[in-house]
């Protein structure tokens, strides 16, 4: 049989280490200020769940007060922990707005112990939607991003949410009884079993965020062009041999193009390096809106960009570089009044098992040739 009021205890003094190491953490001045608040959240939190496991060994003004006192800021505070880490600005008035009307209601209207079933409904509801205004953050974090740890949150919070709720309910209708210890039935034992684990993971879950967001910041630095967010030579480099791998032993075709805007440097001596700036992103724009899911674009140098197109032939590719050119061409004209610049495209396709990119590209800008109607050649290695 659990004990449950041992597992209040060490689910508390688990929380409490947990915001301790937290706030040493953001103490180095390494981490931003939502580290801070998820301290204070943990040691709050852990507060809370400890006081309430020494319930009926403390005083009842220090065990039920001090507990639910710590418990509602510091879950609020984990809302905003989220919030933050999301670049979002915590509502700290609102938060303000919720909390002050359940202080009358837990040291006033439901001060005595006996008011076990109130109490726990209403924090419990407090915490429900915390968790479920969390979760709907994650779904945010996921879709902007693109952090798969956010699917991780995601989950855990859904049950957590689920959990509260279904406490909420159990305590409305009741069945958890008169008091948290004496009886301890089965469905409160249950349930802080469960959450007791979830919660703890839940702590991770913000880490492999952080972590995975960390990384991505990297990558971006190391393999994408800080004007245009497409891929620069390294990140090129390193798509094209992670899609050679994929696809070794197999002779898969690849068109590869070779894309050059002509009269950029033009644009940027009469209208300043943003207007030059601006057709950079056109391109990039107009090859994610018409290209392929699969596609590989990178700015190698000024105006110059490769484009890897697998399982696309050359005539695909020469429709796609038409499209490209048309919707770059129509919106440098509405926004240069005088200067036209094109887009002058190599096409080459190739059939190996093992291609090079160097020689790939260095094929791709010869078949470019430096004039404005794409040139075309066909390759095919064994």
């Amino acid at each position: 049989m659990i004990d449950l009021r041992t597992l209040y205890i060490t689910t508390g003094c688990v929380s409490l280490c947990l915001g301790m190491l937290q706030l040493t953490a953001f103490s180095t001045r390494r981490f931003d200020r939502w580290v801070m608040i998820w301290g204070f959240s943990s040691v709050l939190l852990g507060l809370g769940v400890l006081l309430t496991g020494l319930r009926d060994l403390l005083p009842a003004a220090v065990a039920v007060h001090a507990g639910n006192l710590a418990t509602v800021p510091g879950y609020l505070l984990l809302l905003a922990t989220m919030r933050m880490f999301a670049g979002k600005r915590p509502n700290w008035v609102a938060y303000g707005l919720v909390a002050a009307p359940m202080a009358p209601m837990l040291f006033g209207l439901w001060s005595d112990p006996a008011d076990f079933a109130p109490r726990v409904a209403l924090i419990s509801a407090l915490c429900a939607v915390c968790d479920l205004l969390i979760f709907r953050q994650a779904v945010k974090l996921y879709r902007e991003e693109g952090l798969t740890s956010a699917l991780i949150t995601q989950g855990l919070f859904a049950v957590t949410a689920t959990l509260y709720c279904a406490r909420t309910f159990a305590a409305l209708a009741g069945w958890l009884g008169e008091d948290l210890f004496a009886t301890s039935p089965p469905l409160q034992t249950g349930l802080a079993v469960v959450a007791s684990t979830v919660v703890a993971l839940r702590s991770l879950s913000f880490l492999l965020m952080a972590v995975e967001r960390s990384d991505k910041a990297w990558e971006r630095l190391v393999f994408r062009d800080p004007v245009t967010s497409a891929l620069n030579a390294a990140g090129l480099k390193a798509s094209f041999e992670r899609w050679r791998d994929a696809v070794a032993p197999s002779h898969q075709t690849l068109s590869v193009v070779s894309l050059k805007i002509e009269g950029l440097e033009r644009v940027s001596e009469a209208s300043g390096p943003a207007a030059a700036e601006r057709l950079l992103q056109f391109v990039v724009a107009a090859a994610a809106r018409h290209g392929h899911g699969d596609q590989m674009l990178a700015r190698t140098s000024g105006g110059h960009f490769n484009l890897l197109l697998p399982s696309v032939d050359r005539s695909s590719a020469d429709a796609l570089v038409k499209r490209i050119r048309s919707q770059f061409e129509l919106v440098a004209m509405r926004s240069l009044t005088t200067l036209r610049p094109t887009i002058s495209a190599g096409i080459i396709e190739v059939s190996a098992h093992m291609p090079v990119l160097d020689l790939l590209l260095e094929q791709a800008e010869e078949a470019r040739g430096g004039g404005e109607t794409p040139a075309k050649r066909s390759l095919v290695t064994a």
